[in-house]
């Protein structure tokens, strides 16, 4: 008997709450609507991110590409270079700089002076590559140094 009265009981509860499932409906789909549209903006964001990397590993291949162009050049002609060209890489261009500023240097051991007639000197390359990347622009520097002991000429 008491089954049968928490059933009717449960039946006059569902019959007067007309409209009461219609707003818990609403709620949830709005509840919903909500994380899918936060969803949405994280996979755009993701993908805005992922082309910006992308950009700057392209930029990092053109900065290598350039620099093992510079390291076939001979020692002496690498004073006082400065040269400017652009690049097209994966339907981007990139504006590359190259530079040695200022003379050679003697390498020191432990701040010693090294012997001039038998001990290399160095320069300087700085390579500036600079590319547009999400409407802004942006611009990475390489430096690395070169030393007459890498040429065969010195």
């Amino acid at each position: 008997m008491k089954e049968n009265s928490l059933a009717q009981q449960i039946k006059k509860r569902l019959a007067d709450s007309q409209g009461f499932y219609l707003i818990e409906v609403l709620v949830a789909m709005a509840i919903l609507s909500v994380g899918v549209l936060a969803a949405a903006q994280m996979q755009t964001n993701s993908m805005g991110t992922n082309t910006a990397v992308s950009k700057r590993g392209v930029a990092m291949l053109v900065a290598q590409s350039q620099l093992e162009i510079i390291s076939g050049r001979k020692y002496s002609v690498l004073a006082g270079l400065i040269s400017e060209e652009t690049v097209t890489a994966d339907h981007m261009d990139f504006i590359v700089k190259i530079s040695c500023p200022g003379g050679a240097r003697q390498i020191t051991l432990d701040g010693i002076p090294a012997n001039p007639a038998k001990d290399p000197w160095a320069r300087d390359m700085i390579l500036d590559i600079t590319f547009q990347n999400k409407g802004k622009t942006e611009t990475m520097t390489f430096i690395t140094t070169r030393t007459s002991a890498d040429s065969k000429e010195n």
